[in-house]
């Protein structure tokens, strides 16, 4: 009997279009929470917040139970998350140094891995907070803004701190200011997923770098009413901005579901930093748990520096898992590029390291032997180093560098809060340590120092440099 014509024409239909799914790069979507606390999350174990659709994503993909990011405020560990690269090798060791004129022309110096994913035909596009150029347009160096850095299309605050009433002034790509419509993260979740509606048909790299849960507290009467239970009125309000993030992160899933994409797209979700202390100012603080873990936002100890990362590849990237492997916020972008077959690029080289066969098993162990900080808020360096399950920390260093007698270190398979110093009882682990810590330190660059005022562009205030260029720091030393 022969196959009727109509038949042969639809399985031919019906391979090209599987082989053309096959061929197809993978979608990036990249999700970023602002001064979460690590156990507000229902995967990490909150227990008085829900978060639904981030406890979904964390079900459908691997939660990374030891990631971290390369700095413990915004503007270093964005610049981490975007470039792959830690921002000390260009002198960034906060957010004063990226804000700074002469940090946002080093940082655009870099390559973003936005602007590989636009070179190979991506569309790319950014939505919500931005962090890597200056936050007042006379403050801003013109290749810093994100259209100048791989993102075609924009709507952003540039800087760190915003109100989320409707109103709030955004930046578009070309420098065009317009106004929130709405409830700014409802805003931003509605932006990223009409841009995946409209980039359907071709591969897109989308960045939904979320301003939220960052102060001011500020949530809508619907979301703390769905929060009543809650019984202190701040930590409601900031459940309520907790449950605005994640039904715009569900509605961002719900646009791959819907478009068809799931299968072919990569999401990827982390906190830029820990949540900021109970007793910061109140223009910074906003009732994060970081539960067991120690310190805050601003510091190196845990609660600082460790993200609830989680990534989602179906057929790619296993389901339910928790990976425990030492990995950083800088391995997205190495990650992302390896899934696409990209290049890294020649000439800066990434920190970062392709997590997808540590994944599927064809590697084991940690992808880093070990990973570094040091954090320049304050007047003296605080510093850090971990390899394997050892953490050492030194707080308030030398401007030469650490003590290597005044190293605290800890075993954080056995203590994850920090509190018992095994230094007394390891020199040799510490005396390695150092070492490792002082070689990586002389690659990196000098810190970038402040300007003088003449090179600061039509100061909008009589302020120093600093309270110009920088956001708001919490003076608590825990």
């Amino acid at each position: 009997m022969k196959t009727p014509l109509l038949a042969i024409l639809l399985i031919a239909g019906a391979v090209t279009l599987y082989a053309a799914e096959q061929s197809r790069k993978p979608n990036i979507v990249l999700i970023v929470a602002d001064d979460m606390g690590y156990s507000d999350l229902g995967f990490t174990g909150c227990k008085d917040m829900r978060t639904p659709n981030l406890d979904r994503l964390a079900a459908a993909g691997t939660v990374f139970t030891d990631a971290y990011v390369t700095g413990p405020i915004c503007v270093p560990s964005r610049m981490g998350i975007m470039t792959g690269r830690n921002p000390a090798r260009w002198g960034v060791y906060n957010n004063n140094g990226g804000q700074w004129p002469e940090g946002q022309k080093r940082t655009a110096a870099e390559t973003t891995v936005a602007e590989l994913f636009q070179q190979a035909g991506y569309a790319t596009g950014l939505f919500g907070k931005w962090h890597l150029c200056g936050n007042k347009p006379e403050q801003r160096e013109p290749e810093a803004v994100p259209e100048r850095n791989g993102f075609d299309e924009v709507e952003m605050i540039p800087g760190g701190m915003s109100g989320y009433a409707a109103g709030v002034p955004l930046y578009r790509a070309g420098g065009e200011t317009v106004k929130a419509p709405e409830y700014l993260t409802d805003h931003f979740g509605k932006l990223a997923a009409g841009f995946i509606e409209r980039h359907k048909d071709k591969p897109f790299f989308l960045a939904l770098t979320f301003n939220a849960v960052h102060a001011p507290l500020h949530a809508l009467d619907e979301d703390k009413q769905a929060n009543g239970e809650i019984a202190a009125v701040d930590r409601r309000t900031y459940a309520g901005m907790m449950t605005s993030m994640d039904r715009n992160i569900g509605r961002v899933l719900n646009a791959i579901a819907a478009a068809g994409l799931e299968k072919n797209t990569i999401v990827a979700f982390l906190s830029d930093n820990g949540g900021p202390a109970p007793d910061a100012e109140e223009h910074s603080r906003n009732t994060a748990s970081n539960g067991l873990l120690r310190g805050y936002k601003f510091d190196v100890w845990e609660g600082g520096i460790r993200t609830p990362m989680v990534m989602k590849w179906p057929g790619h990237i296993p389901a339910g898992k928790r990976f425990a492997g030492l990995s950083s916020s800088m391995d997205l972008g190495a990650t992302f590029l390896a899934a696409a077959g990209l290049s890294e690029p020649a000439n800066r080289p990434l920190d970062g390291v392709n997590l997808l066969p540590f994944l599927t098993g064809e590697k084991t162990g940690d992808p880093h032997d070990a990973l570094f900080w040091e954090c320049r808020w304050f007047p003296k360096p605080d510093c850090a180093a971990r390899s394997g399950t050892w953490k050492i920390v030194q707080r308030e260093a030398g401007a030469d560098g650490p003590d290597p007698a005044k190293w605290q270190l800890f075993d954080l398979s056995k203590d994850i809060g920090e509190q018992n110093n095994l230094a007394d009882r390891h020199p040799e682990r510490i005396s390695e340590m150092d070492k490792a810590f002082r070689n990586w330190r002389s690659q990196m660059a000098a810190p970038i120092q402040a300007p003088q005022p003449s090179v600061v562009k039509k100061p909008a205030t009589s302020k120093t440099i600093d309270a110009q260029f920088s956001e708001p720091s919490n003076t608590t030393r825990p």
